[in-house]
Order: structure tokens, then sequence, then C-alpha cells
């Protein structure tokens, strides 16, 4: 699976995960939108006399000799890295990249013109809303690695790093070994990895539909449209109160947030004879990455993963976090848990009933159950200032959707909490999205800021209902 040299260019094997989201993507963009288009922006203040198109340039081709993976191209089974040669390939590349946007407002904007991703990534500046944005599809970068590429590229539109006098195409070899290799996969599968992968796809199909926002049944049938985004902040001194609640309830605020999201769906959607909702967990497997493959030069790549949230929609608000909690609390350190290579099982299994035309759960054709994701503070992956000349205001990720689904991310951002909600507009209209994400905060604050009684704390050994591995105190 590791990176080989050929004549011209380097090659490796898709892994499961990049095998899977290509999928995705291929499938659900036949009318001519990328399921898995993602955009990280971040708005700026800089000097008047900055030439920030130049600066700019000249840190977009360093991102491109420091993380080449940006540059990887994908083809049937396989991805690909050509090198950069004679320096004016590396201006031609940036010619053909890197976008100054005078017709676009703003990154939500953009996010309603960009339907399909590149086969590079690509970096946009937004002169009126002084935006630069990072482009590209889910199946190179997730939300955390577009944070930190943005990070790099504003290091060094701040401190730029020298280009090398001669471009010979030694930069190949920064580019990113597969994931299986970082985390120290065993080339030998234990047979029951693959029958807990077996038992978590059942999870998934269990109980199923899952339960959804309402919907037009005229809207249900539609061809997709373009995306849409609604957000909303929670000012700093509430977003503290929240933490502060989840602390004394030894709960993560991922649970918290994602319980309300449940809650609200079932509330908004009370007719319907389903009663589960059915989704998936993301985890970040950077930290558990083996040495010497860690830090901030590994990291801009796909390292996420998932695993299946299959619960009890109807069921209160108190009931349904003691049960997300522990599933939040999964562990993957090697020896307390397996999951690290199960999870290699999994993605095959979910990518192969892709791959057959079968839609991998929860993804079925009428679902419109949201996903929530959780970024935590964006504070440690992007800084607030670059020295005296780059400050940033505001910093956004978002993605493209295709399917009937809303998508719920959160994030804090100068201690301010962010909800973050990214729809087709061919399904929902923006009034509704709104209505919805105030429910999910109203919910959240009456839950945890209520002057009711606490709950118990969580028993300090508690086991996962996925693997029965102890859980991770977060």
């Amino acid at each position: 699976m590791s990176w080989t040299q050929q004549a011209g260019f380097w090659s490796r094997p898709l892994d499961c995960y990049k095998r899977y989201f290509r999928l995705v993507s291929a499938n659900q963009g036949s009318d001519g939108h990328d399921h898995s288009l993602l955009i990280g922006a971040v708005q700026i203040e800089y000097p008047a006399d900055l030439d920030l198109i130049a600066g700019l340039r000249a840190a977009w081709k360093c991102l491109r000799l420091r993380h080449p993976d940006i540059a990887t191209t994908y083809h049937p089974g396989e991805k690909r890295y050509y090198p950069i040669h004679p320096e004016t390939e590396l201006d031609t590349w940036c010619d053909l990249t890197l976008h100054v946007e005078k017709s676009v407002q703003s990154s939500c904007h953009l996010l309603r013109k960009q339907h399909l991703a590149s086969a590079h990534a690509t970096c946009h500046w937004i002169p009126v809303s002084s935006e630069i944005c990072i482009v590209s599809g889910l199946y190179r970068l997730d939300e955390y690695a577009i944070a930190i590429l943005l990070h790099q590229l504003l290091s060094h539109l701040h401190n730029p790093y020298p280009l090398p006098a001669n471009l010979d195409g030694s930069e190949a070899h920064q580019l990113t070994p597969p994931l299986d290799l970082v985390v120290g996969m065993s080339t030998t599968r234990d047979p029951s990895w693959s029958r807990r992968a077996d038992k978590l796809i059942a999870l998934h199909q269990k109980g199923g539909p899952s339960i959804g926002l309402p919907m037009d049944p005229e809207k249900a049938t539609a061809k997709p449209g373009c995306t849409r985004h609604v957000e909303l902040r929670i000012p700093a001194k509430q977003a503290t109160a929240l933490r502060e609640a989840c602390h004394e309830r030894d709960i993560a605020l991922s649970s918290a947030m994602h319980t309300s999201v449940v809650v609200e769906t079932a509330r908004a959607n009370r007719s319907s004879d389903a009663t589960r909702y059915i989704s998936l967990l993301a985890f970040d497997l950077r930290r558990y990455w083996l040495p010497p493959f860690g830090g901030s030069t590994q990291a801009p790549l796909l390292r996420m993963t998932g695993l299946p949230i299959n619960i009890d929609a109807r069921a209160p608000w108190g009931e349904l976090v003691q049960i997300v909690e522990p599933m939040y609390r999964q562990t993957w350190e090697r020896g307390a848990s397996d999951m690290l290579f199960v999870r290699v099982a999994f993605a095959e299994k979910v990518a192969a009933l892709v791959e057959s035309g079968h839609p991998a759960p929860p993804d079925q054709p009428d679902t419109s159950s949201p996903y929530f994701f959780n970024l935590g503070a964006l504070e440690e992956r992007v800084q607030r200032s670059y020295g005296d000349t780059i400050h940033v205001r505001d910093v956004q990720v978002l993605g493209q959707m295709v399917s009937r689904q809303v998508y719920v991310r959160s994030w804090s951002w100068r201690d301010d909490l962010y909800l973050s909600a990214c729809y087709n507009e061919a399904y929902y209209e923006e009034g509704y999205v709104d209505t919805f994400l105030m429910s999910v905060r109203d919910n959240l604050l009456e839950n945890l800021l209520s002057p009711e009684p606490r709950a118990s704390r969580r028993p300090a050994k508690c086991r996962s209902p996925v693997d029965g591995s102890r859980c991770n105190v977060m």
C-alpha cells in the first residue's frame, strides 16, 4: 500500500476509505454535484500595503511542495502524484488551482457555485469578503485536514518559506503514507475483525428506516439543486456555561449536542412511523499514529473514520445522552480495543455495498436523518493571528449536500460556539433549516442549563456499546 516510483509519477493503491468516498462521490455526482466536496474558509484582516495575491501565490506554491498530497490524482484502483521539475510547472499549476473570485460574494456563495471538486485541491481568494478558501473532495481531505492546511497557508503567507533553487521532484518524498501504515495495521488479519464488521453493518440496518426531518412529498423526488448554509452563534458566556454543565455531568459536549439533534429531529417528525435514529459517529484517528508519523506535516489528509449509531429517537434527552455518551468515548487505543483494525474490515464491506449498487447504510434512498459532527476548538488548528500582519476574524468549514440530509457541524472559535447546517435547496427552505438549528440550540440550553437537579455522574468505569472496551475519558 506504500508509495512506489513509476516512470514519471508515484503511485499507490487506494485504501478502503479512498475507495469508499470515491464511490460515493461517483454515485451521487451524476447530476453534476460532488457529494464529498468540502470548503474551508478563513476571513482575514491584513495591511493595505500587503500584495496579498502575490503572497498567496507564493504560499500556495510552498504548500504544494510541503504537502504534495493536495495535488494527487485518482485513477481506477490507485492514486498518483506527478512531481514538479522545472519552476515553470509550479507556476502553471498555481495558475490552474489558485483563483481570484471577483464575482463571488462569500464562501457560502462559492459553495453554491462550486458543484464539482477539481482534480487537485484548489485555493480561492474572495476580495469582497476577504476570505481565503481551500476546496477539495472529502476523499482527499477531511474537515480537520482542511483546517490544518489553512493554518499552514496563513503561516506561509505571514512568513514566506523560500522555494528550493532547483525543483527536482524530491517533494514526492513528503507524500503521506497510507493510514494502515501510520496506525500499525497488522498484515495478518484476525477473522474476528470481519465478524465484528458484519455486526456493525447489521447495526446500521437494524430497525430502519431512520427517522428524519419531514419533507414535502413533491420535493422528495426532486433532483439536487445548490447547497445552502445557515449558521448560528452561541455567545462565549453561554457556551462556557454549556461546557461547565457537561463537565459537571461528566459527558462530552459532542454527546449533548448530538442528542439534541436526535431529539429535535424526532420532535419535528412526530407523525413518522420510524422510531430509530441511524447515522454515523465521526472519529479522528490522528492521535493514534505511531512514530515517526505524528505531527502537523502528516496530518493534512483524510484521517477520519465512522461507527454506526442506532438509537431510540423517541426516548427522553436524559436517557438518550447516557446512551450516546459511551459511544463517543469509544477507545481506539491498542491493547484496550482492536477497533483500529476492525474499522478496516468495516470500511471495506461498506465500500463493497456501494460498489455492488446497494446504498451504504445509513444512506438509504429516502432517509433524511441529519448528520452531526463536532470539530471542537478550531483555535487548536487555526491561530487567531499570524504575527502583526494577518488577523483571522472568522473560520468556517462547509460541505456540499446532494442527499436529503441536513449536515450539522459545530465548532468553537474565540470562545463562541457555532452550529452550522448545510443542506440542499431542492429539499428544504432556508427558514425551515434555520428554525431546526435554533430548536437544537434551545434544546441544548434547556437540558444543560435548566435549574432541575443534575443527572447522576456516569460511573468511572464504562464500556463501549460497540466493542465492550473501556471508554476513554475525554
